[in-house]
């Protein structure tokens, strides 16, 4: 706690850095959480929207950005992201090889 904005200069860094990294939803659901903390709404549910379009599958992402949109007051847009969240798995096992 307390490091926020060095989490947010961070993950811009890792985006900017690395343009075509096939796990760019990773800085950008760390910038959606660091935006979310410091009350950037807006700013939040983009990265996190961005996170979705990267792995739609990720569920934390959509968790967030349910939050950020009802704190933004758009209720209907938030719901739909939250049941989206709760549909998803949020961890695949499967895409591990603990062999």
């Amino acid at each position: 706690m307390g490091k926020t904005e060095l989490a947010i200069e961070r993950a811009k860094l890792a985006l900017q850095l690395s343009p075509f990294d096939p796990f760019h939803w990773r800085s950008n659901s760390a910038l959606a959480i660091a935006y979310f903390h410091t009350k950037r709404c807006a700013d939040a549910a983009d990265a996190a929207q961005s996170a979705i379009d990267s792995n739609p599958g990720f569920s934390i992402a959509r968790a967030v950005l349910a939050a950020a949109l009802m704190r933004l007051g758009q209720v209907e847009e938030a719901r739909a992201a939250a049941q989206g969240s709760v549909r998803m798995p949020t961890f695949l096992y499967h895409c591990w090889d603990f062999a």
